[in-house]
């Protein structure tokens, strides 16, 4: 049997279903901020992990890069 892997937004709570229109949000080693709609981050394998950022949309994304430009060290 598969093990589903199940992602929430990190800003509110959402569950990711399969038509939602996430986007993944990491940094690299220099601080750059990189964000990728969920499908091409899904073909990186950049979804997992503690450093990758799950938005269940635009308006989290919004509220995400609002609060890393605020304070960058609060949001990375």
């Amino acid at each position: 049997m598969a093990v589903k892997e199940s992602f929430t937004c990190d800003i509110c709570g959402t569950e990711r279903k399969e038509t939602n229109h996430w986007f993944a949000v990491r940094f690299d080693s220099t601080g750059t901020l990189i964000m990728q709609t969920w499908e091409r981050a899904k073909g990186g394998e950049h979804l997992g992990g503690e450093e990758t950022h799950h938005l269940c949309g635009q308006a989290c994304v919004h509220k995400f890069i609002d609060k890393w430009l605020s304070n960058p060290a609060v949001a990375a």
